[in-house]
C-alpha cells in the first residue's frame, strides 16, 4: 500500500509554527506523508506535538482492541504530548476498520484539504478566523479523522486573533458579513455604464521586496504596512467608456471601449475622480500607493500575486511577451484572489502619492512624500518588461505629464465604508 497523497501549505515565517507542512490527511498536524508497511502492518508519520516538539509515530493493530504504539520523539515528552499521541494513534489506525479502510480515509481526507486549500488557498493558516470553519468541513467529511476542536483553539491562540493577515477570496464574503459592509458596490455612470467596486480588508503586510528578491530595485526598501481600514476599489482599471461617460473625452490611442482609457495625466485623473465625486456622491480619488500595492499583493508575497516566476505573470497580466503591442479588454486575465483585474500589466496605474524613499520603519496608512516634482504609477503596462510588472515595482512621472499610450488609472471610494 503506498502513502496518501499529500498536499502542500507552508505556515509564515516568523510564527509558533514556522515549518513546512507536506501532508495534511490526519487534521492539519502531520508533517510527512502517512507510510505504510505492509510486511509490518504498521503506519506511521511525523506529527506536531502540543508541546511544539515533533514525534515519528508508528501505529499497528494488536488485536481487535488494542494498538501497538511506538514514538519517537525530538526531545523528552510532557504528559500532555504522550496523551496527543495516543488521541493521534485511535485515530491514525481506528479500533473498528482495517488498514484498507484506514487508507480509504486518508485519501478521502486528502481530497477534503485539497478542496479546503482550492477554496482559500494557501493562506489558510495565514488567517486564524478560517481555522474553525477548516476543521468542521473536515468534521462533515469524517468525524473520526477530524482534528479536536480544543487543539484548534489552542493554535488560534498561538496565531493570535488580531487580523495581521488579510482573509483569502473565500473569507472576504463573510469579512464583509462580520463587519457590515457589502462585498461589492456598484456606481451608475449613465448611458447604462457602470463601475464596480469590491471590498479590500484592513489588514498588514510587508511592503516592498526583500533584499534578495529577484531583480529588486534599491527604491523597494521592505517595510511593515498597516492598512487601518477597509476600503472599496475598483475592479477594472478605469475604462474608455467609463471615462468617456464622466469627461466627455477618449484621449487614448488604442481605441476600445472596453479596454483601460490610456495616455492620461494624473491631473487628467484628478479631473475624472472630482467629476464622478460630483455626479454620484461618493468621493472617488486614486488609491495611495500603499493600498494600491496591498490590494494588488492581496496576501501574497511573491514577485507577482500569480508567483515568483517571469512564466507566472502570463495568466494574470498583458506584457511585452504575450500583448501583441496593444492594450486589450479589462477583465481577460486572472483575478488575484481578492477580485483584482490587471493589477500587472495592461497600462500603469497612476497613485496619489508624490513619489520619495520610504519612511524608516513600520508605518500605518501611509501618504507618501510630502512634496516632490512626481507622482507614482503603479503594475506596469502592455510593453514592460516583467520586473517593471512586480507587486514591489516603482515608477514616476510628472503630474501633468500624458504617459503616452500606456498610463491609465483605477479608483477607490474614500471615506468609512
Amino acid at each position: 500500500m503506498t502513502a496518501a497523497t499529500t498536499c502542500s501549505l507552508k505556515i509564515p515565517k516568523g510564527t509558533p509554527y514556522s515549518l513546512r507542512l507536506t501532508a495534511l490527511s490526519h487534521g492539519w498536524i502531520n508533517l510527512d506523508p502517512f507510510a505504510w508497511d505492509d510486511e509490518a502492518e504498521t503506519v506511521s508519520t511525523r506529527i506536531l506535538l502540543p508541546s511544539r516538539k515533533t514525534a515519528t509515530v508508528a501505529v499497528r493493530q494488536r488485536d481487535s482492541r488494542r494498538l501497538a504504539v511506538t514514538a519517537r520523539s525530538s526531545g523528552a515528552l510532557t504528559e500532555g504530548d504522550k496523551s496527543f499521541i495516543a488521541v493521534s494513534a485511535r485515530r491514525i489506525l481506528a479500533l473498528d476498520q482495517d488498514m484498507s479502510e484506514a487508507y480509504g480515509l486518508a485519501l478521502e481526507l486528502d481530497k477534503s484539504v485539497a478542496r479546503l486549500l482550492e477554496r482559500g488557498g494557501g493562506r489558510l493558516l495565514k488567517a486564524p478566523s478560517l481555522w474553525e470553519d477548516a476543521v468542521k468541513t473536515l468534521f462533515t467529511t469524517n468525524a473520526s479523522w477530524g482534528f479536536s476542536q480544543s487543539m484548534t483553539r489552542n493554535l488560534i491562540e498561538e496565531f493570535g486573533t488580531d487580523g495581521a493577515f488579510p482573509p483569502p477570496s473565500a473569507d472576504v464574503a463573510a469579512y464583509a458579513k462580520e463587519h457590515g459592509l457589502d462585498a461589492t458596490v456598484s456606481l451608475d455612470l449613465g448611458g447604462g455604464v457602470k463601475m464596480e467596486f469590491v471590498l479590500i480588508p484592513a489588514g498588514k503586510f510587508m511592503m516592498g521586496s526583500p533584499e534578495t528578491g529577484k531583480d529588486r530595485r534599491a527604491n523597494e526598501t521592505q517595510h511593515e504596512v498597516t492598512i487601518s481600514k477597509p476600503f472599496y476599489m475598483g475592479r477594472y482599471e478605469v475604462t474608455q467608456e467609463q471615462y468617456e461617460a464622466i469627461t466627455g473625452m477618449n484621449p487614448s490611442h488604442f481605441k476600445g471601449a472596453k479596454n483601460p482609457v490610456e495616455t492620461v495625466s494624473w491631473e487628467d485623473a484628478q479631473e475624472f475622480c472630482k467629476k464622478l465625486s460630483a455626479k454620484t456622491g461618493k468621493t472617488v480619488q486614486l488609491p495611495t500607493e500603499a493600498q494600491w500595492e496591498y490590494a494588488c499583493r492581496a496576501g501574497t508575497k511573491t514577485r507577482f500575486y500569480s508567483g515568483d516566476a517571469d512564466g507566472d505573470l502570463d495568466g494574470v497580466g498583458w506584457y511585452d511577451s504575450n500583448s501583441g503591442n496593444t492594450t486589450h479588454p479589462v477583465g481577460e486575465k486572472k483575478p488575484n484572489s481578492w477580485g483584482l483585474y490587471d493589477m500587472h500589466g495592461n497600462v500603469w496605474e497612476w497613485c496619489q502619492d508624490w513619489y520619495g524613499e520610504y519612511a524608516a520603519g513600520a508605518a500605518t496608512d501611509p501618504q507618501g512624500a510630502a512634496s516632490g516634482p512626481f507622482r507614482v504609477l503603479r503594475g506596469g503596462c502592455w510593453r514592460g518588461n516583467p520586473e517593471s510588472c512586480r507587486s514591489a515595482y516603482r515608477y514616476n512621472s510628472p503630474p501633468g505629464y500624458r504617459v503616452n499610450l500606456d498610463g491609465g488609472f483605477r479608483v477607490v471610494l474614500a471615506g468609512p465604508p
